[in-house]
């Protein structure tokens, strides 16, 4: 992931995991978003996890909140 954003160009850059578990469509819905709200980042929570155990207790969610000021908006 870093290695293709280190070589992006470009106003915005959307990320999505590549095994397609979130549909590609919801990038349409973060980019309204990024729009209506001014943001500066959009990012989605699945209202439930599929995957081992750090997925489905949302790992990187967790530790994104426990070192940052950012918060999910509903």
């Amino acid at each position: 992931m870093m290695t293709g954003l280190a070589h992006t160009q470009g106003e915005l850059v959307f990320l999505i995991d590549s095994d397609l578990e979130e549909e590609p469509e919801l990038l349409e819905r973060f980019y309204q978003e990024l729009n209506t709200e001014k943001a500066d980042v959009v990012y989605g929570v699945q209202q439930t996890r599929k995957g081992k155990l750090f997925e489905a207790s949302d790992g990187a969610v967790n530790q994104i909140r426990a070192i940052s000021d950012v918060r999910p908006v509903d």
